[in-house]
């Protein structure tokens, strides 16, 4: 997933130059069974996302990390955010 999430932010770069990218995983960070279309479709669209709805100049970050079941993966960005 680390890797997945670092060539589709390598991909988003070459789309903007108005946002800033950060990867945050940690460098033991566990190989992801799962469905990788979906997972990069996933992924595609957050980052889609986070371009559209962040400040020009904002930083977008993709991170991840994990416990003894389950991993997590986020993208965040400085944008308005959706309402809970």
């Amino acid at each position: 997933m680390d890797k997945m999430a670092a060539r589709m932010v390598e991909e988003f770069r070459t789309q903007t130059s108005l946002h800033t990218f950060e990867l945050d995983f940690a460098s033991d960070f566990p190989p992801v069974q799962g469905d990788a279309e979906r997972l990069r479709q996933v992924l595609s669209n957050l980052l889609s996302n986070a371009i559209k709805y962040s400040p020009d100049k904002g930083k977008i970050t993709v991170s991840g990390r994990f416990d003894n079941e389950q991993v997590y993966v986020a993208v965040s960005d400085q944008g308005i955010g959706i309402p809970l």
